[in-house]
């Protein structure tokens, strides 16, 4: 493989982490309104699976942000290896 088809595929995989990234940040704009929602029709009340329903979306956004994060990495270190070519 050369140099320039190395570089190419480079920047394909950093292009397809960066379409990874958006897909979890929209996954999590729709967690925060689906947590939202939930908020207020449950506002007020103790039902506990009203509080499941709620810790469980709480523990999905830590998640795919933490899995954010870490690709954001990969495709950042990534693009500075492909700039080292």
């Amino acid at each position: 493989m050369s140099v320039k088809e190395l570089k190419s595929a480079i920047s394909q995989a950093a292009s397809n982490l960066e379409s990874q990234i958006n897909e979890l940040n929209s996954f999590l704009k729709n967690n925060d309104d689906l947590m939202q929602q939930i908020s207020q029709e449950l506002e007020g009340s103790s039902n506990a699976a009203a509080a499941g329903m709620k810790q469980a979306l709480t523990n999905a956004k830590e998640q795919v942000s933490g899995t954010i994060g870490l690709v954001e990495t990969a495709k950042n270190k990534l693009a500075r290896y492909g700039q080292s070519l």
